[in-house]
């Protein structure tokens, strides 16, 4: 992930998109990224922005759930 001028790069604003596809709430997300769920949907709206290491791992928990959707079932 890349913060450029407070732009999360590696989501370009998916997050909330890919956990809805998912079917998590978004109090599901925030516990396994460790963050308080208030946190997240500031992320989500773009209303704040994670530190290096929680940007770090939202995006490769969304891109993981991406890879998961998208795999034939």
């Amino acid at each position: 992930a890349l913060l450029v001028r407070g732009r999360l790069l590696g989501l370009n604003g998916r997050g909330r998109t890919v956990r809805q596809r998912a079917g998590l709430s978004i109090r599901e997300l925030a516990e396994v990224l460790g963050v308080d769920v208030a946190t997240l949907s500031r992320w989500e709206r773009g209303e704040g922005r994670p530190r290096a290491s929680g940007a770090e791992r939202w995006v490769a928990a969304c891109q993981a759930i991406e890879r998961a959707l998208d795999e034939p079932q």
